[in-house]
């Protein structure tokens, strides 16, 4: 993948990566975990909650 490519998004590339790393996390499988929660952007990143 290109990363100079991808579409912009909410008036931005940043923006665009910021989301799409959000729907690969949310789509992720992973053991110990309920749910996932999006802290922020940019760079606020992603994290998923324990219990």
């Amino acid at each position: 993948m290109n990363w100079k490519n991808i579409r912009v998004y909410n008036n931005s590339q940043n923006n665009a990566f910021e989301e799409l790393v959000r729907q690969l996390a949310r789509q992720e499988k992973s053991s110990g975990y309920k749910r996932f929660v999006r802290n922020g952007t940019p760079d606020g990143g992603c994290g998923k909650n324990k219990g």
